[in-house]
């Protein structure tokens, strides 16, 4: 598995003792299993620019994100799908999606539709 890390989270120092075997964990909440979209950073010294790749392709998973569970389901692309393009056919959709859905797990995990998006072959085939 591919795990996406958002550097501006980690707090300065966090890992600064972990070669030295001496890295206690704090007790925290438990950490919900899908794998949400980056929030883009409060602090502006550290945030991606507004305008930022980063920042668009967040904020466009989480508009496809309709119930915010951190996945895009197939229902969710079509519905947000056909308010863009409302004659997409529903074999369209499912054809779309699957393009999307690296692991075919029927779930699009914020890695795979940040690798889905910026594809360089993405546009190509869409002509």
């Amino acid at each position: 598995d591919v795990m996406l890390v958002h550097f501006s989270s980690v707090p300065r120092g966090a890992y600064g003792d972990l070669e030295k075997g001496r890295k206690k964990l704090k007790a925290t909440a438990p950490k919900p299993e899908a794998t949400a979209p980056p929030e883009p950073p409060a602090e502006v010294g550290d945030a991606p620019e507004a305008g930022s790749d980063a920042v668009i392709l967040a904020k466009a998973f989480k508009r496809l994100d309709l119930n915010g569970d951190g996945v895009i389901l197939e229902e969710e692309m079509a519905a947000v799908l056909k308010k863009i393009m409302p004659d997409l056919t529903a074999s369209e959709v499912t054809t779309i999606f699957a393009a999307a859905d690296a692991n075919s797990d029927g779930e699009l995990h914020y890695v795979e539709f940040a690798s889905w998006v910026t594809r360089e072959e993405a546009g190509a085939g869409a002509q």
